[in-house]
């Protein structure tokens, strides 16, 4: 099976007398070649101008070859070359003409079908713009409703007989941008993740253009990154390379990403703006997944050995409706259980319960979302000597009896926690933080239902005594 497809264009100025076609070639890179025939014009400035033909060929792509570069859309069917003598404006040659199979001026050959535009080019400096269009020349003249395919411009001095070949390459003019995906998400565990953006841009023609390295496209894809609940948390990536918030896609091989940093509070989300000239721009999403509640720090929940259920909450800000999360544990006999599932979309909750036996090492609770993100949350269940490393951080933990509860920094500078805070403490613990050698002191008992506690102006604790349904003042003497 063969298809008739648009691979290549070679334009191609040669010199012309009459109706001949000496010069042409048919084969080589996209070029402008000028003519050696030249003739006296009335303005005596500009004493030469050069006749050219401008060679266009469109070769068949076969199902077992794939030719390269493909920005000649197949739905090409007009092109105009306008030459600008000196950029000046005043001295301007236009030519229009019709492509295709069946077109006045285009023959089938075995490759393809190749077409023939005769053109004007006057000698000296010129600047010289090919476009092709969808549509085909009416009365001489590209209709106004006709869309870009592609478009070149080059810069050139042109002598009768001497000037050399000059490489010229055809963009692809991008009607749609077709960035995906719409929504993606990466774990929010402190580590570095990057996040590829497929774009697979099509002409207006709605055909993918592919027109490599060398061939940028026509309107090139401006791209910004910006952040929300937070900041400098990511950056595009462009060819794998940084960019900061902005970078701009000119070739169909570039590649785009986004590099998130692993950080970012509940509610924090990237969003990424792809517009091009003349095509709709579009928005993309990608929001971290998050783990947040109580015992959550450095990435890891501490369970610390207590009986005591943690209510959890899964976030992705923007999430679709449709997003969903599964919560697994790996590793966590003794350790941690997992229940009370619920939620979808934006917002998820579960919760982790600690168990009294097991250690620390091995236990790991998992969160997956639907685009198989997952969020493994390392699990502490007892203090560690010397602290305990997660995701490269260490973390020193030391002991202040079973059940800590609330805790406030007293007069003397002190930590005070409520210690046997399961339902409400009973006692006050002092604590103190010397670095490198925190020591406990001993427990003041205070009453069967403490809870919160904090220092009063008048140098003693305070402490929300629900047994007595009253606040209760302590000094740090007991």
């Amino acid at each position: 099976m063969r298809r008739i497809v648009a691979a290549v264009l070679l334009s191609t100025l040669v010199a012309c007398s009459g109706s001949t076609n000496a010069g042409l070639s048919g084969g080589g890179a996209q070029t402008f070649v000028p003519g050696a025939r030249s003739a006296t014009t009335p303005d005596r400035r500009h004493r030469k101008r050069v006749h050219a033909y401008a060679q266009i060929i469109v070769p068949r792509e076969h199902h077992h070859r794939h030719r390269r570069p493909k920005y000649i859309s197949p739905s090409t069917k007009g092109i105009q070359i306008v030459a600008d003598y000196n950029g000046s404006g005043t001295f301007v040659q236009t030519t229009v003409d019709a492509l295709g199979p069946n077109a006045p001026d285009c023959q089938t050959t075995s490759s393809g079908f190749l077409c023939i535009v005769t053109a004007t080019v006057w000698e000296g400096s010129n600047t010289i713009t090919v476009t092709t269009y969808d549509t085909a020349p009416s009365n001489g003249k590209i209709p106004p409703s006709a869309q870009i395919l592609g478009t070149a411009k080059i810069d050139t001095t042109v002598t009768a007989g001497k000037t050399p070949y000059i490489s010229i390459f055809l963009g692809g003019e991008i009607g749609s941008i077709n960035a995906k995906p719409a929504f993606s998400t990466a774990p929010a565990d402190g580590a570095s993740h990057d996040v590829a953006i497929v774009v697979n841009p099509k002409d207006f023609g709605n055909h993918k253009i592919t027109a490599g390295t060398n061939d940028p496209f026509a309107n090139p894809i401006d791209v910004t990154l910006s952040e929300s609940g937070g900041n400098n948390h990511a950056v595009l990536l462009l060819n794998g390379k940084g960019t900061g918030s902005n970078a701009t896609i000119k070739f169909s091989g570039d590649t785009l990403g986004v590099r998130y940093d692993g950080g970012g509070k509940p509610g924090y989300s990237i969003s990424v703006q792809l517009a091009a000239n003349g095509a709709p721009s579009e928005m993309l999403q990608v929001s971290p997944l998050i783990v947040d509640g109580p015992g959550i720090a450095a990435n890891a929940l501490g369970l610390n050995g207590a009986a005591v259920s943690n209510g959890l909450t899964i976030t992705e800000a923007n999430a679709p409706a449709s997003q969903t999360y599964n919560v697994t544990r790996a590793g966590c006999a003794g350790i941690a259980t997992t229940s009370g599932f619920s939620g979808s979309g934006a917002s998820a909750a579960f919760t982790a319960t600690g168990g009294t036996t097991g250690s620390a090492g091995g236990c790991t609770i998992s969160i997956i979302d639907g685009n198989s993100t997952t969020l493994a949350l390392p699990v502490t269940n007892t203090p560690i000597a010397g602290g305990v490393a997660i995701n490269g951080v260490r973390i020193t933990e030391y002991g202040v009896g079973a059940s800590p509860g609330p805790m406030t920094v007293g007069p003397d500078n002190n930590l005070y926690v409520v210690g046997n805070f399961n339902g409400g403490g009973n006692e006050l613990i002092p604590f103190k933080p010397n670095a490198g050698s925190p020591t406990m002191g001993t427990a003041i008992p205070v009453g069967p239902q403490l809870y919160g506690v904090v220092t009063g102006s008048d140098g003693a604790l305070w402490v929300l005594d629900y047994g007595i349904t009253g606040i209760d003042r302590v000094t740090t003497g007991g």
